[in-house]
Order: C-alpha cells, then structure tokens, then sequence
C-alpha cells in the first residue's frame, strides 16, 4: 500500500476513535445528568424551601436541560464523525479498485 493509503487508514482510525471517545463520553454525562444530577436536585428540594430554593433549582434545572443538549450535540458530532470516516473508507476502496 502506497504511503498515501497508509495515511488515510490512520485518518479513518483517529477519526472512529475520537468518535468512539465523543460516543463514551456522552454516555457518562447523560449517566450523570439523569441519575447524578437529577437525585441531588431532588434531595435539595426536599430538605431547602423558600423564595431561594425556588430560584436555585429553577437555575440547575436550567443547567441540568443546558447539559442534555450538549450532550446532544456531542452525540450527533460522534455520528458524524463516523460518518465521515466510513466515507473515507469508501472512497479508498473506491480508489483501490480504479474508479
């Protein structure tokens, strides 16, 4: 194999890689978000009352749906990522069979 066709197998690896690496992290976070997060928020409620709970929980809510979009996004830029290097791969295979 061409040093060319080298280089881009190590592309398509740093690439599923990194979109594995995205993928994982975004597991952890939703873990932490949904389970973590979400119980502390619940436990503050019920031991915290009064005009500043309120605007303290409003305010991790708000945190807590910030993070889930992120996560959101991380997700989609993993899937896209992959995406990206399956196409790499195509068009080597492409290229390797001469058009």
């Amino acid at each position: 194999m061409s040093a060319e066709g080298d280089a881009i197998k190590v592309e398509v690896q740093r690439l599923m890689n990194l979109a594995q690496q995205l993928a994982d992290c975004a597991k952890n976070m939703n873990k932490i978000i949904g389970d973590d997060y979400a119980s502390s928020l619940i436990e503050l409620k019920k031991y915290w009352g009064g005009e500043n709970a309120t605007a303290v929980l409003a305010a991790g809510k708000k945190i807590g749906d910030d993070a889930a979009a992120t996560v959101k996004r991380i997700v989609e830029t993993a899937q896209t990522l992959e995406k990206v290097a399956q196409e790499y791969l195509k068009a080597e295979m492409k290229a390797k069979a001469g058009g």
